[in-house]
């Protein structure tokens, strides 16, 4: 077999360990609503009008919604105090959501995700707007998906604003207004994650370093 090909197998064979070790590392959440009981203290922020849970209808089981006044502002469903604190944890980790709105004609863009705490505001945005069917939404609590500082226009976040947020936060916003209007302008939230950066389990560590022995072992040998 030519050299190079050998050399293309073991960097995939190392990189299918390496694969196979982060989907086994273990992940905690920090904080969930699956709204199945009742709204857990989520409420609202901004033109919101008829705020409510319902017990059927989310994805699975309860969910919370609310309709948009029309008086101009976006308005965001806001978390309560289990998602809020000291999230240092939070790092490295994702937030993931399910949202669906009633109607998607006139939308408009926004940030959709506000982090606020330790005198900052982080804004991600995500590249599109939820469907009429539950849409899944997940980013990542690290600089490089792309949060800015301030608003959705602000500089690029970098990792100490994120300490500084996550270590005291203040306020988690959810966008829940996607249009222009009043008309039929309503949304649902359902399945509300924080979870921490995945930790890799002995045997996780164990696949990662021999993903890594394989690549230097094959390095040196062409070197």
């Amino acid at each position: 077999m030519h050299r190079s090909n050998r050399i293309l197998r073991v960097v995939a064979l190392a990189a299918g360990l390496m694969l196979t070790a982060a989907a086994r590392a273990d992940v905690t959440i920090l904080a969930s609503s699956t709204f199945d009981n009742d709204a857990e203290g989520w409420t609202t922020l901004n033109d919101a009008r008829n705020f409510a849970w319902t017990a059927s209808g989310g994805n699975p089981g309860g969910s919370i919604g609310a309709a948009d006044m029309g008086t101009g502002e976006t308005w965001y469903y806001v978390a309560p105090a289990k998602f809020l604190g000291d999230q240092s944890a939070a790092f490295g980790g994702t937030l993931s959501y399910e949202i669906r709105q009633a109607v998607t004609s006139s939308p408009f863009d926004n940030s959709d995700v506000l982090l606020v705490g330790g005198g900052l505001t982080l804004s991600y945005e995500f590249d599109t707007n939820p469907g009429t069917a539950w849409t899944p939404y997940a980013v990542d609590l690290v600089p490089s998906a792309g949060w800015r500082v301030g608003s959705r226009t602000g500089p690029e976040a970098e990792a100490a604003d994120f300490q500084t947020v996550l270590a005291d936060l203040d306020a988690l916003y959810i966008r829940g207004e996607y249009r222009n209007g009043a008309s039929n302008d309503n949304s649902r939230l359902d399945n509300v994650f924080l979870a921490a950066a995945p930790v890799p389990e002995p045997e996780t560590i164990a696949l990662l370093a021999a993903g890594l022995g394989l690549v230097g072992l094959r390095l040196r040998r062409r070197a």
